[in-house]
Protein backbone atom coordinates (compact mmCIF):
# COMPACT_ATOMS: atom_id res chain seq x y z
CA UNK A 1 0.00 0.00 0.00
CA UNK A 2 1.55 3.64 -0.48
CA UNK A 3 0.27 6.46 0.45
CA UNK A 4 1.01 9.83 -1.38
CA UNK A 5 1.13 13.77 -0.95
CA UNK A 6 -1.20 14.53 -3.87
CA UNK A 7 -1.43 18.43 -2.83
CA UNK A 8 1.81 19.85 -2.90
CA UNK A 9 2.11 23.17 -0.95
CA UNK A 10 -1.11 22.53 1.26
CA UNK A 11 0.41 22.26 4.56
CA UNK A 12 -2.20 19.90 5.46
CA UNK A 13 -2.09 16.32 6.48
CA UNK A 14 -5.17 15.80 4.08
CA UNK A 15 -2.48 16.02 1.41
CA UNK A 16 -1.93 12.74 2.34
CA UNK A 17 -4.48 10.39 0.80
CA UNK A 18 -3.53 6.17 0.35
CA UNK A 19 -4.31 5.24 -3.38
CA UNK A 20 -4.12 1.61 -4.60
CA UNK A 21 -1.26 -1.46 -3.86
CA UNK A 22 1.67 -0.72 -6.11
CA UNK A 23 2.78 -2.90 -8.95
CA UNK A 24 5.92 -4.79 -8.11
CA UNK A 25 8.81 -2.65 -10.08
CA UNK A 26 6.67 0.40 -9.45
CA UNK A 27 8.92 3.35 -8.15
CA UNK A 28 7.52 6.18 -6.34
CA UNK A 29 8.10 9.18 -9.32
CA UNK A 30 7.97 12.70 -7.87
CA UNK A 31 8.18 12.43 -4.62
CA UNK A 32 10.57 14.35 -2.58
CA UNK A 33 10.33 11.77 0.41
CA UNK A 34 9.90 8.04 0.49
CA UNK A 35 8.83 6.56 3.99
CA UNK A 36 9.53 2.99 4.19
CA UNK A 37 6.97 1.60 7.02
CA UNK A 38 3.97 3.52 8.11
CA UNK A 39 4.15 2.58 11.58
CA UNK A 40 4.07 5.16 14.58
CA UNK A 41 6.94 6.55 13.75
CA UNK A 42 6.69 6.36 9.59
CA UNK A 43 3.43 7.92 9.74
CA UNK A 44 4.46 10.65 11.72
CA UNK A 45 7.21 11.20 10.30
CA UNK A 46 5.32 11.79 6.59
CA UNK A 47 3.11 14.07 8.35
CA UNK A 48 5.77 15.87 9.54
CA UNK A 49 7.30 16.39 6.22
CA UNK A 50 3.72 16.70 3.81
CA UNK A 51 3.40 19.73 6.22
CA UNK A 52 6.76 20.85 5.01
CA UNK A 53 5.63 21.35 1.44
CA UNK A 54 7.13 18.03 0.16
CA UNK A 55 6.05 15.43 -1.66
CA UNK A 56 5.96 12.16 0.36
CA UNK A 57 5.02 8.82 -0.41
CA UNK A 58 5.19 5.97 2.93
CA UNK A 59 5.41 2.67 1.58
CA UNK A 60 3.85 -0.05 3.95
CA UNK A 61 2.87 -3.32 3.55
CA UNK A 62 -0.30 -3.87 5.03
CA UNK A 63 -3.90 -2.07 4.89
CA UNK A 64 -4.53 0.32 7.59
CA UNK A 65 -7.00 -0.79 10.23
CA UNK A 66 -9.39 1.65 11.88
CA UNK A 67 -9.02 1.10 15.25
CA UNK A 68 -11.38 -0.53 17.69
CA UNK A 69 -11.57 -1.00 21.63
CA UNK A 70 -12.11 -4.26 21.78
CA UNK A 71 -9.43 -4.67 19.25
CA UNK A 72 -6.01 -4.14 20.32
CA UNK A 73 -2.40 -6.41 21.32
CA UNK A 74 -0.67 -5.89 25.11
CA UNK A 75 2.25 -3.72 23.72
CA UNK A 76 2.25 -0.30 25.35
CA UNK A 77 3.83 2.90 23.66
CA UNK A 78 4.99 5.16 26.44
CA UNK A 79 4.87 8.55 24.58
CA UNK A 80 6.57 11.38 25.78
CA UNK A 81 5.34 14.95 26.06
CA UNK A 82 8.13 16.25 23.31
CA UNK A 83 6.15 12.98 21.32
CA UNK A 84 3.13 14.42 22.02
CA UNK A 85 3.35 18.02 21.10
CA UNK A 86 4.58 16.68 17.73
CA UNK A 87 1.92 14.82 17.40
CA UNK A 88 -0.13 17.90 18.00
CA UNK A 89 1.38 19.59 15.51
CA UNK A 90 0.21 17.34 12.59
CA UNK A 91 -3.14 17.06 14.05
CA UNK A 92 -3.06 13.80 14.95
CA UNK A 93 -3.19 13.91 18.73
CA UNK A 94 -6.59 14.66 19.24
CA UNK A 95 -7.57 11.48 17.30
CA UNK A 96 -5.12 9.82 19.19
CA UNK A 97 -6.58 10.78 22.76
CA UNK A 98 -10.41 10.15 22.11
CA UNK A 99 -9.36 6.41 20.61
CA UNK A 100 -6.67 5.11 23.31
CA UNK A 101 -4.75 7.61 25.52
CA UNK A 102 -3.98 7.76 29.15
CA UNK A 103 -1.79 8.84 31.17
CA UNK A 104 0.24 6.82 33.76
CA UNK A 105 2.22 7.67 37.05
CA UNK A 106 2.90 4.11 37.29
CA UNK A 107 3.33 0.03 35.62
CA UNK A 108 4.22 -2.83 37.18
CA UNK A 109 4.29 -6.07 35.72
CA UNK A 110 4.11 -9.20 36.98
CA UNK A 111 4.34 -12.47 34.86
CA UNK A 112 3.98 -15.73 36.79
CA UNK A 113 7.47 -15.88 38.99
CA UNK A 114 9.27 -14.75 36.13
CA UNK A 115 10.60 -11.67 38.00
CA UNK A 116 10.08 -12.70 41.53
CA UNK A 117 12.07 -15.94 42.08
CA UNK A 118 15.68 -17.21 39.77
CA UNK A 119 17.87 -19.87 40.92
CA UNK A 120 22.15 -20.32 39.76
CA UNK A 121 22.41 -23.43 39.34
CA UNK A 122 26.00 -24.81 37.96
CA UNK A 123 26.63 -21.37 36.44
CA UNK A 124 23.25 -20.33 35.17
CA UNK A 125 20.93 -18.04 35.78
CA UNK A 126 17.22 -20.30 35.86
CA UNK A 127 13.88 -18.25 35.88
CA UNK A 128 10.48 -18.80 34.69
CA UNK A 129 10.45 -17.63 30.90
CA UNK A 130 8.55 -13.95 30.40
CA UNK A 131 5.27 -13.81 28.34
CA UNK A 132 6.95 -10.76 26.80
CA UNK A 133 9.77 -13.00 25.23
CA UNK A 134 7.38 -15.69 24.07
CA UNK A 135 4.93 -12.91 22.43
CA UNK A 136 8.01 -11.10 20.84
CA UNK A 137 9.55 -13.97 19.57
CA UNK A 138 6.93 -16.24 19.07
CA UNK A 139 7.75 -19.10 21.41
CA UNK A 140 5.66 -20.03 23.89
CA UNK A 141 7.84 -23.36 24.70
CA UNK A 142 6.69 -24.87 28.11
CA UNK A 143 9.51 -24.99 31.05
CA UNK A 144 12.36 -22.59 32.95
CA UNK A 145 14.64 -20.49 30.84
CA UNK A 146 17.87 -19.84 31.12
CA UNK A 147 18.68 -15.96 31.20
CA UNK A 148 22.66 -15.90 31.72
CA UNK A 149 25.62 -17.92 32.22
CA UNK A 150 28.28 -17.24 34.25
CA UNK A 151 31.80 -17.69 32.08
CA UNK A 152 33.85 -20.77 33.19
CA UNK A 153 31.14 -22.22 34.65
CA UNK A 154 30.16 -25.87 34.14
CA UNK A 155 27.02 -24.68 32.44
CA UNK A 156 29.44 -23.07 29.89
CA UNK A 157 32.31 -26.16 30.03
CA UNK A 158 29.04 -28.50 29.37
CA UNK A 159 27.70 -26.34 26.33
CA UNK A 160 24.85 -25.35 28.52
CA UNK A 161 23.92 -21.47 27.16
CA UNK A 162 21.60 -18.88 27.96
CA UNK A 163 18.43 -18.13 25.54
CA UNK A 164 17.19 -21.58 25.82
CA UNK A 165 14.25 -23.18 27.52
CA UNK A 166 14.76 -26.16 29.81
CA UNK A 167 11.77 -28.67 29.49
CA UNK A 168 12.75 -31.28 31.15
CA UNK A 169 15.48 -33.11 33.35
CA UNK A 170 16.74 -36.41 33.09
CA UNK A 171 13.41 -37.31 31.00
CA UNK A 172 11.03 -35.75 33.74
CA UNK A 173 8.85 -32.35 32.69
CA UNK A 174 9.84 -29.07 34.41
CA UNK A 175 7.68 -26.23 33.91
CA UNK A 176 8.63 -24.21 37.15
CA UNK A 177 11.43 -23.40 39.39
CA UNK A 178 10.64 -25.56 42.34
CA UNK A 179 9.79 -28.35 39.50
CA UNK A 180 13.57 -27.51 38.47
CA UNK A 181 15.13 -27.65 41.64
CA UNK A 182 13.15 -30.42 42.73
CA UNK A 183 14.05 -32.87 40.04
CA UNK A 184 18.02 -31.27 40.55
CA UNK A 185 17.95 -32.57 44.07
CA UNK A 186 17.08 -35.98 42.75
CA UNK A 187 20.72 -37.01 41.71
CA UNK A 188 23.39 -37.26 44.28
CA UNK A 189 25.98 -34.17 43.76
CA UNK A 190 29.13 -36.48 41.67
CA UNK A 191 26.17 -37.28 39.21
CA UNK A 192 25.65 -35.62 35.83
CA UNK A 193 22.21 -33.82 35.43
CA UNK A 194 20.77 -34.38 31.86
CA UNK A 195 18.48 -31.55 30.49
CA UNK A 196 16.10 -31.30 27.40
CA UNK A 197 17.12 -27.90 26.10
CA UNK A 198 14.87 -26.02 23.11
CA UNK A 199 16.73 -23.12 21.58
CA UNK A 200 14.60 -20.36 20.14
CA UNK A 201 14.87 -21.53 16.45
CA UNK A 202 12.99 -24.56 17.89
CA UNK A 203 16.11 -27.03 17.92
CA UNK A 204 15.97 -29.70 20.29
CA UNK A 205 18.89 -30.62 22.50
CA UNK A 206 19.80 -33.18 25.86
CA UNK A 207 23.24 -31.43 27.36
CA UNK A 208 24.64 -33.24 30.27
CA UNK A 209 25.60 -31.09 33.00
CA UNK A 210 28.05 -32.20 35.97
CA UNK A 211 26.90 -29.19 38.03
CA UNK A 212 30.36 -29.15 40.66
CA UNK A 213 28.36 -27.53 43.79
CA UNK A 214 31.63 -27.25 46.02
CA UNK A 215 32.70 -24.60 43.78
CA UNK A 216 29.18 -23.60 42.00
CA UNK A 217 26.55 -23.87 44.90
CA UNK A 218 23.04 -23.61 43.76
CA UNK A 219 21.84 -20.33 45.73
CA UNK A 220 17.84 -19.41 45.27
CA UNK A 221 16.75 -16.10 45.33
CA UNK A 222 13.14 -14.61 45.63
CA UNK A 223 10.68 -11.81 46.14
CA UNK A 224 8.16 -12.02 48.89
CA UNK A 225 6.32 -9.07 47.50
CA UNK A 226 7.92 -6.84 50.22
CA UNK A 227 12.25 -7.70 49.85
CA UNK A 228 14.64 -9.87 48.01
CA UNK A 229 16.17 -12.93 49.65
CA UNK A 230 18.92 -15.10 48.84
CA UNK A 231 19.70 -18.57 50.53
CA UNK A 232 22.36 -21.35 49.60
CA UNK A 233 21.23 -24.55 48.63
CA UNK A 234 22.67 -27.70 48.95
CA UNK A 235 21.79 -30.86 47.07
CA UNK A 236 21.02 -31.94 50.63
CA UNK A 237 18.93 -29.42 51.62
CA UNK A 238 16.96 -28.85 48.68
CA UNK A 239 15.70 -32.50 48.68
CA UNK A 240 14.61 -31.94 52.22
CA UNK A 241 12.24 -29.41 51.00
CA UNK A 242 10.20 -31.73 49.32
Amino acid sequence: MAAKNTQSGSGSSEGITCTEKMPAGATAGGADIVVVGGGMVGALTALAMAHCDLNVTVIEQSEPRRFSPERHDIRVSAISHATQQMFKAVGAWQYMFEARVCPYSRMRVWDSMADRKAVFWAGALIQEPHFELGYQRGNFTPGVFISATRAGSPAIQDNLYRNRFVTEVDGVAVQSIDEFVTEISRKEPSEPVNLTVIAMNGYRSVVSVQPEYNFWPTVEVSFDGEKWQRKTLSPDQVAARE
